[in-house]
């Protein structure tokens, strides 16, 4: 079932704006516009689709998808943008075929439960978190927007949804830090979720990890992002602690004969071997503390233009843009044969936590 939903935003400048929606998600997200004839641009990328097309009384968006609940996101975003421009057009965006939500909680929200926390290795913390239903996130969609208080010792007042379609943010003292997150492990039966978070300092979701208590409450919203692997020749996929959860969900996702190699970020005393499931994959581990520097260079030596069918990567912003490059440019690979993600920013404050 296709879900859609559309809205006409009512800004001054159709066209500017349009740009600014494309340029975000070419630069950002790595997503590479379809241009129409009637000067529509359109993006695709997991099963969704969103349309910007100038109108003379705004831009007009449409949005299409398997899975309504996501829509959330790309609506927060549009109107984030939008805010930005213009807050009284971005204020007054409705959306078609959707009954008004405003006040309550994002439908797509949970509140979840800490179970235990430990150190599955040097570096990486596993959090298992329960909830009474958590088969909503059994599914290709692996991510999950995590988010708790600021100020840890303050009781978390959650978002809520406004007529814009759009969550609402606390602000002040109730402020929430909110990161995503990828899911490792589903546990339907048990109604239990496992979480791995790269350790490090000063990190407000890294040390929250390290010292979560049994009964501790978390906020989530999703989940989002699919994590399938569709091509199963020369697949050459790679990640620091950030993206390993990542990674794994797409080897468990890949068919039984794919094969290539998988690059991470891991101390050298840990068999990787452990956290990834039996595949016929190479794996090769570089320290966490090389691993941005020798990244680029390993995945050059693991590649080759006309044999690698399928390029991954997930970690820091800079090693997201040098290997983009090397996929497009040197592997010539397209959109549906590559993705480089940032999942962290160096230098930049909440960034890799």
């Amino acid at each position: 079932m296709i879900f859609v939903t559309e809205a006409t935003i009512p800004v001054s400048d159709p066209k500017a704006t349009m740009s600014m929606f494309v340029s975000h998600l070419e630069e950002e997200h790595d997503i590479q516009a379809e241009v129409a004839e009637d000067g529509s641009k359109s993006f695709e990328q997991d099963g969704f689709s969103i349309k910007f097309k100038p109108l003379s009384q705004g831009l007009n968006v449409r949005i299409a998808g398997p899975n309504e609940s996501v829509f959330i996101f790309f609506k927060e975003e549009i109107a984030e943008h939008v805010r930005e421009l213009d807050p009284t057009a971005a204020a007054n965006i409705r959306w078609s075929s959707e009954n008004s939500r405003e006040g309550a909680l994002p439908p797509n929200f949970k509140v979840l439960t800490v179970k235990n926390s430990f150190e599955l290795f040097n570096g990486m913390q596993r959090v298992t978190l329960v909830h009474e239903d958590v088969g909503c996130f059994a599914s290709d969609d692996v991510h999950l927007k995590l988010m708790m208080p600021v100020d840890p010792a303050r009781t978390a007042v959650w978002p809520t949804m406004a007529a814009n379609g759009a969550p609402v943010w606390p602000g002040g003292v109730d402020k929430l830090h909110a990161r995503f997150i990828t899911l490792r492990h589903v546990r339907t039966q048990d109604g239990e979720v496992d979480i791995d978070i790269a350790r490090h300092n000063n990190g407000l979701i890294s040390n929250w990890a390290c010292r979560a208590m049994p009964g501790q409450k978390v906020g989530v919203m999703g989940p989002a992002g699919a994590a399938v692997l569709r091509h199963s020749d020369n697949v050459f996929l790679a990640a620091d602690g950030t993206g390993m959860a990542a990674v794994a969900r797409l080897l468990e996702s890949a068919h039984p004969n794919a094969n290539g190699d998988v690059v991470v970020a891991a101390p050298g005393d840990y068999d990787i071997s452990e956290y990834f499931p039996q595949t016929r994959f190479n794996l090769h581990s570089i320290a966490p503390e090389q691993f941005e520097k020798r990244i680029l260079e390993m995945a050059q030596q693991l590649t080759a233009s006309g044999k690698t069918s399928y390029a991954f990567f997930a970690g820091e912003f800079q090693n997201a843009q040098d290997m983009r490059k090397l996929f497009k440019s040197r592997l010539g690979l397209d959109k549906s044969s590559q993705m480089s993600v940032a999942y962290w920013r160096r230098g930049v404050p909440g960034h890799g936590s």
